[in-house]
């Protein structure tokens, strides 16, 4: 977060005076057309922070009015990290979720309040009882009980590691002192994901796809992490020590955890 954080900090100033007065009544094309470029500025919190590369933008609007990129999509390589590239966002993948369940809530397909055996009811009679009432809201809330994280899960489909997980995590009790307390849950946003596909008739990879970011124009968004190990067209991932890893199955989370956060 530091990194981001430090780059509105730095970017700041620039967006007072849009707040402060309206914007000319024609302004020059090349203004509205051409970006800042603020890589200097994300080159100094790249070197502050030991990153291999960084890409940053401001949106005013939607209007892009500052853009930059600095450093290496590889560690201990010299293909320098593009602004057009694409990275792995992890668990911003979450605001998303929620946001493809707010439109199915307008759609009349969920409700808020809608519950894991309402939705899933063909599970509901192998869920423990304690699981069958959790909601949509809590789930998308970190507030149902579920847990943080299970044991990985890489075989078959997307979707069907989901309903693996749903069968697995929904059979044990639900302690009911964790019940409505806020603990972060990558599963709660899995099962939430899971709800979305089942009353959609699609599977959550294409539903978001559909509701999201289609009507958005946003055409370079995916699953999974960019790039293939063959080339080096994409940035890589990186461990916690700098180590670079490769695109592929084991270089991200399992793919039936894209709810809770593998969207690139």
């Amino acid at each position: 977060m530091a990194p981001m954080l430090a780059l509105l900090l730095l970017l700041a100033p620039l967006q007072a005076p849009a707040e402060r007065a309206p914007a000319p009544a024609q302004a020059p094309a090349a203004v509205l057309s051409a970006p800042l470029d603020v890589s200097a500025l994300l080159e100094a919190v790249r070197v502050q922070h030991d990153l291999p590369g960084m890409i940053g933008l401001t949106l005013e609007r939607e209007r892009v009015v500052a853009l930059g990129a600095t450093g290496l999509r590889k560690s201990g390589n010299d293909a320098r990290m593009l602004a057009t590239d694409l990275v792995h966002i992890g668990s911003c993948t979450k605001a998303m979720t929620a946001t493809l369940c707010a439109r199915l809530v307008q759609q009349g397909k969920l409700n808020w309040e809608s519950t894991l055996a309402q939705v899933l009811a063909q599970s509901a009679p192998k869920m423990h009882p304690t699981w069958r009432d959790v909601t949509l809201e809590q789930l998308l809330q970190h507030r149902s009980g579920a847990p943080a994280n299970v044991k990985p899960d890489r075989k078959g489909t997307p979707r069907q590691q989901r309903v693996r997980q749903l069968a697995s995590v929904t059979a044990e009790p639900l302690p009911a002192e964790r019940r409505g307390k806020f603990e972060y849950s990558n599963v709660g946003y899995v099962l939430a994901g899971h709800m979305a596909e089942h009353v959609a008739g699609l599977d959550f990879e294409e539903l978001i796809q559909r509701e999201l970011f289609q009507p958005l124009g946003i055409a370079s968004a995916g699953s999974g992490a960019p790039g293939t190990p063959s080339q080096l067209s994409q940035p890589r991932g990186h461990l916690e020590m700098g180590l670079p890893i490769e695109p592929g199955p084991a270089g991200d989370n399992p793919l039936g955890m894209a709810p809770a956060g593998t969207l690139h």
